[in-house]
């Protein structure tokens, strides 16, 4: 990495540039080529959050849970136990409970839920939530900042800001 002071090239890495002593901590951060980049290295989560997450308690039936889903037109809930996260229930979960016969009644959210679910903080930039997505095979992701749930990210809000980067919809 070349150094921003007296161009000399240092090892990748490098703390300090070997010639001048030139700080290098901040002369390998990425910088953005383009406005996709940009969203996905700088735009914090917190600027595409759904911030009134559909939430339900972990001893609400299953059908309860279902009618949900389908009154908000949402395919996550945040499930709370006394304002803690506890779980997430998706319609995959819900998919996969009900396809072996059983019936949402007879059920509680709690034993179709993901407990323990993936989180992403608000500060993170969207592509680590994108990247959350990809690596952890989930399409939902509660958003937390300071130790408080703030909202919900889906993979679609990321797609969705990026068509409008794309279509040059937004300020990068």
């Amino acid at each position: 990495m070349p150094c921003p002071s007296c161009g000399v090239d240092n090892i990748a890495g490098s703390d300090y540039c070997d010639n001048c002593g030139w700080d290098l901590h901040q002369t390998d951060i990425p910088i953005p080529q383009d406005a996709v980049e940009e969203l996905f290295l700088h735009h914090p989560v917190r600027e595409i959050v759904t911030t009134q997450p559909v939430t339900i308690g972990p001893d609400a039936s299953m059908s309860d849970g279902i009618a949900l889903l389908h009154k908000h037109r949402v395919r996550a809930l945040l499930v709370l136990d006394e304002g803690a996260l506890v779980g997430i229930l998706t319609e995959h979960d819900t998919v996969r409970a009900l396809g072996v016969g059983q019936s949402g009644a007879s059920m509680r959210v709690a034993e179709v839920m993901t407990s323990a679910p993936f989180t992403v903080d608000s500060d993170a930039p969207v592509g680590l939530a994108a990247k959350r997505f990809l690596v952890d095979s989930v399409h939902h992701l509660p958003v937390v900042e300071g130790g408080k749930i703030l909202g919900i990210v889906a993979m679609g809000d990321v797609l969705e800001a990026l068509i409008a980067v794309l279509l040059g919809e937004t300020e990068s």
